[in-house]
């Protein structure tokens, strides 16, 4: 499944990946409208036996931000 956004100060387009049923990774790609070039990050899911165990933005330089707990 693929999303397009566009606002007022820019744009982004993620790509949503799934492992069966179930939400693997987002894949985003995202800009300013006054630059030339996208970003990227990935948004990754993590699972254990009771659900959701942990989200993590991972940007392509290697820095990981916990977003969730």
């Amino acid at each position: 499944m693929r999303d397009l956004n566009w606002g007022e100060y820019g744009c982004s387009d993620s790509s949503y990946i799934y492992v069966g049923q179930v939400l693997d990774k987002i894949i985003v790609q995202q800009k300013e409208h006054v630059e030339s070039s996208f970003s990227d990050f990935e948004v990754r899911f993590e699972y254990g036996d009771e659900g959701l165990l942990r989200i993590t933005n991972v940007c392509s330089n290697g820095y990981e931000e916990q977003r969730f707990p």
